[in-house]
């Protein structure tokens, strides 16, 4: 019985005690603590998790740009292979069709007579001469 007694003062006294800090403690800045604790874990996840994410973004932005522009570089490189084969094409049909037209500006010519065309020149600078030396003697009388 005694020891019934001596476990029933210790019960009572525990539970005074746990009561007595319970009640001596600040319930309201307990909260307080631990949400602010809790806060501040979950804003560093929430912050750690942002930047993964910003970090991850931006290398899949870059490894576009990089494509983008090897694609681009490649496309261009085609276009100016492509143009360069058209203009010089376009240049060596101007070349043929103007060494044809000399061709036949010198099949022309050398049927003509050219000592005709000569003569021709001649008579008309003589006859030139002729006029600027009447013309000359009229103005002088």
């Amino acid at each position: 019985m005694r020891r019934i007694f001596i476990i029933g003062i210790l019960a009572l006294f525990l539970v005074g005690a746990g009561t007595t800090i319970y009640a001596k403690s600040n319930s309201v800045q307990n909260l307080s603590d631990w949400y602010k604790d809790a806060f501040q874990q979950k804003s560093g996840l929430v912050g750690s998790l942002t930047a993964v994410e910003l970090v991850t973004s931006l290398s899949e932005f870059n490894q576009f740009i990089t494509g983008s522009k090897k694609s681009l570089d490649a496309m261009i490189a085609v276009l100016f292979d492509e143009k360069t084969s058209d203009v010089q094409l376009s240049i060596e049909m101007q070349h043929a069709e103007m060494v044809d037209e000399l061709e036949e500006t010198v099949a022309a010519l050398q049927q003509d007579n050219f000592d005709e065309y000569v003569d021709e020149l001649n008579i008309e600078a003589e006859l030139t001469v002729e006029v600027e030396k009447m013309l000359e003697e009229l103005l002088n009388e």
